[in-house]
């Protein structure tokens, strides 16, 4: 199965504790589908030796939709007035 959701996608949660929250993808786990999202179910964990690490938990691939990137908004073109010219009428001197 292919995933849609690379390292760096910004994505939104869809369901659970975390509902509507978004986060970017650190990591990706393609055989059991999850994710690790950077700043959501983090903990940090004692170790025997007395030093503490981190931990991230991680998110399955059907709670998660991607986030489109805004498209920037076009600015509108202003028109620059234009000198109006009269067409020439030929002299019925000549």
């Amino acid at each position: 199965m292919k995933l849609e959701i690379k390292t760096g996608d910004k994505v939104h949660v869809l369901k659970g504790k975390f509902f509507g929250k978004e986060a970017v993808v650190l990591s990706v786990d393609k055989k059991t589908n999850r994710y690790k999202l950077d700043g959501l179910k983090n903990k940090k964990v004692q170790t025997k030796k007395g030093s503490s690490v981190e931990l991230h938990g991680t998110f399955h691939v059907s709670n998660l939709k991607v986030v489109k990137p805004e498209a920037p908004k076009a600015e509108p073109v202003k028109e620059t007035p234009k000198e109006e010219t009269k067409p020439e009428t030929p002299n019925k001197d000549s």
